[in-house]
């Protein structure tokens, strides 16, 4: 939509376990790997749909505390953009997270791979 490309590489989140989660109330951090400074923030509508259940739309993070904290310690097999804008994280549990670019004038999420910042 706004601001990522289907070729970024964001193979960097791929094998990663998330370790903790992070809730305010325009924003959720997800620390994939603490080590190595990879995290995900969140300032957008988001989805998660867990293996083999329906999918659940997010606008606000703590609707989907529980949704995220059912994720800890589960690692993540396969991030990639699947369409312009839109981050998806598959974990190992099966689950899916899409991350969605839909902020039109401010930052919808960003991806910290350590020292690399990609900002969305």
């Amino acid at each position: 939509m706004f601001g990522l490309d289907v070729d970024t590489d964001v193979s960097g989140l791929a094998g990663c376990r998330l370790e903790s989660i992070d809730l305010t109330e325009h924003q959720v951090q997800l620390r994939l790997d603490s080590p190595n400074g990879i995290r995900l923030s969140i300032e957008s509508a988001f989805a998660i749909t867990p293996g083999g259940g329906d999918r659940s739309v997010f606008e606000r993070p703590r609707d989907a505390a529980q949704a995220l904290a059912d994720r800890l310690g589960v690692e993540v097999v396969d991030a990639r953009v699947a369409e312009p804008g839109t981050l998806t994280l598959r974990w190992h549990d099966g689950s899916l997270l899409e991350v969605f670019d839909s902020n039109e004038h401010y930052e919808s999420y960003q991806i910290h791979l350590g020292e690399r910042l990609i900002v969305v």
